[in-house]
């Protein structure tokens, strides 16, 4: 009796920790998740502003070939596209450092909608950046997508969006 108490005990013991184990590591992937999330609004916003140095952030540096240092050409205009923005994101590559993203955005400057898709990797240093400025292409993203269904991050609000 003794015996297989101490047996259902040490079983009940494993089973907590692996849960234990698990949920942090699930903590730690949301965590992730929501910098690279972060890092495509950074996207978004160095796009309607046309921020080289926030491209520069957010871009793996071969991508950087054009970038200026100091060029912002609509600093603040952010605030005009306002929540008016949508961000969905594909997280089956996650385990292999790569995220990919449908982005729709407002451009204030000349009043039209705007739209990537984008594939996100993690850099060396653990940073989230996008492949290239202009995003991938949609043959690509498909083939990557599979028929998983997206995470709404943001959902557009505003003109073009709900309220």
């Amino acid at each position: 009796m003794r015996k297989s108490f101490l047996i259902m005990f040490l079983l009940l013991a494993m089973i907590v920790t692996t849960a234990c184990g698990s949920s942090q590591t699930s903590k730690e992937e949301e965590k992730d998740i929501k910098k690279a999330d972060e890092a495509v609004y950074d996207f978004i916003v160095a796009h309607v502003e046309g921020d080289d140095d926030l491209f520069k952030e957010v871009l793996m540096e071969d991508a950087q070939g054009i970038l200026e240092d100091g060029h912002h050409a609509h600093p603040g205009i952010s605030e005009e596209m306002g929540e008016r923005y949508e961000i969905k994101r594909y997280e089956n590559h996650l385990k292999d450092g790569k995220l990919y993203y449908y982005i729709k955005f407002y451009r204030p400057v000349n009043g039209e909608m705007d739209h990537r898709n984008v594939l996100m990797v993690k850099d060396q240093d653990g940073e989230w950046r996008s492949t290239t400025l202009m995003g991938i292409d949609r043959d690509k993203m498909r083939s990557a997508m599979g028929d998983e269904e997206p995470t709404v991050v943001h959902k557009m609000k505003g003109d073009e969006g709900d309220e």
